[in-house]
């Protein structure tokens, strides 16, 4: 019966890493206009982690699991700026700046573009010089491993609230544990066979008495241990 469902769950396992293999990226809004994505998940073993990611650097430690993602932002700010400056011809007026800034907040998400803009006036002309823009963007951006506990599939789910953010590519991986998956493969039941020293009380018929007996024994019984018990 267990071999059976550890087939099963194999099964289902490489169907779903099958899928997370094949299948792209799917980014969608959700109802308060957040940016989504999500597909299947790889379920990996502790090796096949070790395989594709590298080893732990520290010892007795194991993967649970592992997330990335690459993010493309299409910024749009619109700033409404008018400058008004009257210049009379034969005025000399000081070269100055023009600046301005913006701040937006996104729900846990912000950000903050500002511009200062150099300008001279030379013969009634308003010249303007090289300008210095800078955008300062706090993004916040949440991702999960998820299970159907029907299809026994697995998803990573990413979100943001930072418009104009798509994720571009994601993957996500379950991990088996070590000791989980190798034990799921072991039996309760098995038969065991023991042999070692005997020490043991016969009776004597002849002279009607217990004596001591020193031997070999060797036993052969129905042995159950629990998978709790078992490393």
């Amino acid at each position: 019966m267990q071999k059976i469902k550890n087939l099963n769950h194999e099964i289902d396992r490489q169907e779903n890493n099958r899928k997370a293999l094949t299948e792209q990226l799917v980014n969608y809004k959700d109802e308060l206009g957040r940016a989504n994505a999500e597909k299947h998940a790889y379920q990996l073993t502790q090796e096949e982690l070790r395989d594709s990611i590298g080893l732990l650097k520290k010892k007795n430690k194991e993967y649970l699991s592992y997330i990335n993602t690459q993010m493309n932002i299409k910024d749009t700010v619109k700033i409404e700026t008018v400058v008004i400056k009257n210049v009379n011809v034969g005025t000399n007026l000081a070269d100055g700046f023009i600046k301005f800034e913006k701040s937006d907040v996104f729900g846990k998400s912000s950000r903050t573009v500002s511009t200062s803009i150099p300008y001279s006036v030379k013969d009634s002309t308003l010249c303007t010089g090289n300008a210095t823009f800078a955008l300062n963007q706090d993004i916040f951006v949440e991702g999960w491993l998820e299970r159907d506990k029907k299809s026994k599939e697995t998803y990573i789910h990413l979100r943001s609230d930072y418009p104009g953010l798509v994720f571009n590519s994601g993957m996500g991986i379950v991990a088996e544990p070590d000791k989980a998956y190798e034990r799921s493969m072991r039996k309760n039941w098995g038969i065991g066979l023991a042999v070692g020293p005997n020490l043991s009380m016969s009776y004597d018929f002849i002279n009607h008495k217990f004596v001591p007996t020193v031997g070999i024994g060797i036993t052969l019984g129905l042995t159950y241990t629990p998978k709790l018990l078992q490393w």
